[in-house]
């Protein structure tokens, strides 16, 4: 099944339950409804390609020898969705006072799938699983993992560290990879250092303390998720330096927003301008607004079937959930800028996991758009309550590296 936008799954149903979920998560935030969805059908562990470079030509002499090159590159990306669940009640006794227990139930679950889009849409930006990992033998004594990147599953079992002596260098096969990435030499007492996987996207942050390492080496590393949240933009990219830049040509402490700095994050995000969107948050979009006005005011342009503000005709999307607490040197008090492309080939791409299993004693009220669905619960031994009970599984995935940039340490 094709990756669909809200709007476009609200445009190709008749399905009222299904126009009822797309319609509501739409209104809850731009970016909830610009990111197209795709099902991974009944399995919460699904993979997608990610595009990592481009083949790189050269001019030859016509008897000159041709060696290949290595810097296109496809890996498989493996990810889990999460579970989003909330669930409410009331007497039944109560109901008549609320328009009757139809009514109230349907306003309930009109609820719970508002506050399903907002948290959804504060993921998609802030979600991050904090892994934690833990080297399981006694060999590389001197060496702690201080952090841990995005796309790693747990569930495929444990990674392994490799050390050799000859040349002090590391390097790591995340869990269901098929190698090891890149050796990176780390010298004892050297900062903290990011080795990779044979998938790029994944990596390990490790330190090496003093002390020498006689033999070579190898150490399995078991990972554990300190929260439930899939990985959202920020942390997709963690560790990609090459599509993060920052305000004012990278100053140290931040600056305000400039158009200079939108054009340098727009060329970043290599696809053609109509397929780009900026995505901002409150405070940023009203800083741009001033400078458009200044310019000479905003243009407008159709997206998904709405009128949005455009930059170079370029879409820009407004979300609320952009944070303000981001660090750039000394201030915390940074936002930041996002330019994408959407979809299955493109920058982000939402999946979600379809819920076909009964949940005996439930009625199913509703299944919508996005692996929604919502059920009522049978009345429990020490309440007469009527329990409304809304759940998707969903995630992120990031299937084009060249295709997703980040403009930090914007103040204003």
């Amino acid at each position: 099944m094709a990756a669909l936008t809200l709007a476009q799954i609200r445009a190709g149903t008749r399905d009222p339950a299904v126009m009822l979920t797309a319609s509501t998560l739409i209104k809850t935030d731009q970016l909830v409804g610009a990111v197209p969805w795709k099902s991974t059908g009944t399995q919460s562990l699904f993979g997608y390609n990610r595009r990592i470079g481009n083949l790189a030509l050269s001019f030859l002499a016509r008897d000159a020898s041709i060696s290949e090159d290595t810097t296109f590159q496809e890996v498989e990306v493996n990810a889990k969705t999460k579970r989003v669940l909330g669930q409410s009640s009331v007497d039944r006794a109560n109901a008549g006072d609320a328009g009757g227990l139809a009514s109230l139930k349907a306003r309930k679950v009109e609820s719970a799938l508002e506050a399903l889009g907002l948290t959804v849409g504060a993921k998609i930006l802030t979600g991050d699983s904090n892994l934690t990992a833990t080297l399981s033998t006694s060999a590389l004594t001197t060496v702690t993992v201080t952090d841990v990147g995005p796309n790693i599953v747990s569930d495929r079992g444990v990674g392994v560290l490799k050390y050799t002596t000859s040349d002090q260098a590391f390097s790591w096969r995340a869990p269901g990879e098929v190698d090891f990435g890149t050796p990176v030499i780390i010298l004892a007492e050297a900062a903290a250092t990011k080795i990779y996987s044979y998938n790029g996207d994944r990596w390990i942050e490790i330190t090496r303390a003093a002390g020498s390492l006689s033999a070579n080496a190898t150490a399995q590393i078991t990972f554990s998720g300190g929260t439930n949240e899939f990985d959202g933009v920020f942390q997709l990219l963690k560790g990609q330096t090459t599509r993060v830049v920052y305000a004012n040509s990278d100053a140290a402490n931040g600056a305000n927003l400039s158009l200079a700095d939108l054009d340098r994050l727009e060329k970043l995000v290599k696809a053609p301008r109509g397929a780009k969107a900026f995505v901002m948050g409150s405070r940023t979009m009203t800083s741009w607004e001033a400078l458009m006005r200044a310019a000479g005011g905003a243009t407008m342009t159709e997206y998904q079937g709405m009128q949005v503000q455009s930059y170079k005709g370029i879409p820009v999307l407004f979300t609320d959930h952009m944070p303000e607490t981001q660090t750039r040197g000394n201030v915390s008090t940074c936002s930041s800028v996002i330019c994408t492309t959407f979809g299955e080939d493109g920058g982000l791409c939402g999946y979600y996991t379809d819920d076909n299993e009964p949940l005996t004693g439930a009625v199913e009220i509703l299944r919508g758009a996005m692996g929604v669905s919502a059920w009522e619960l049978p009345v429990s031994s020490t309440t007469h309550a009527a329990t409304i009970r809304v759940a998707s599984h969903v995630a992120l995935g990031n299937p084009n590296l060249m295709q997703l940039a980040q403009l930090g340490g914007v103040l204003n």
